[in-house]
């Protein structure tokens, strides 16, 4: 499943399971629950595609322009005759719809957020030499003891920012840059 969907965007997932065909009468449900807030789980039942072996899991867009921005715990178990079993889990980022926003709107990842966080905190943290030591990174309070401490935290999130990046590139269907180029050549 993607990490990420748009509110008012068609949501569609083509879920191949062989043990779970759907030409055997076997039914894919997908679950949304929210991480925090108290908004009622979201769920789709899904149906067959094409081929009729796997499962399609669908949502128009005119239902998912109401689902709240946010991060999501997703799970998916299929279901026939009584029997149930979960075939999958994992998070989702539903970000907001950016056609129905009236104010600011920040679609930067919480890789990016964070990454200019800290670059803001050690720009700080250099020009008072140290004598400005709390920050306020994305929602915590944090206090760093030394430059060398949030150039560690800056490299970690940097390469977070380059790994999105180029899974985002991959996405849309670019080739993978860190491919090894090899030469062989026959010993003198």
């Amino acid at each position: 499943m993607k990490p990420t969907h748009t509110a008012g965007d068609t949501f569609r997932e083509v879920v191949d399971l062989p043990a779970y065909p759907f030409a055997d009468g076997w039914v894919l449900k997908l679950r949304l629950i929210a991480r925090s807030g108290n908004q009622a789980p979201i769920e789709i039942t899904g149906t067959g595609a094409a081929d009729g072996r796997q499962h399609l899991v669908q949502a128009l867009a005119s239902a998912t322009a109401d689902w709240p921005a946010g991060e999501y715990g997703w799970v998916t178990w299929v279901e026939r005759s009584g029997d149930s079993f979960t075939t999958g889990s994992g998070q989702i980022t539903i970000q907001p719809d950016p056609r129905q926003v009236t104010g600011a709107l920040d679609t930067r990842t919480l890789a990016e957020r964070t990454l200019a966080d800290l670059e803001a905190a050690y720009a700080s943290f250099v020009s008072t030499r140290g004598a400005i030591k709390r920050y306020r990174i994305m929602e915590r309070e944090t206090e760093f003891q030394s430059a060398a401490e949030i150039q560690r935290q800056i490299k970690f999130w940097s390469d977070k920012v380059k790994a999105e990046k180029e899974a985002a590139r991959i996405a849309a269907g670019g080739a993978p840059r860190n491919r090894i180029k090899l030469r062989f050549t026959r010993p003198r």
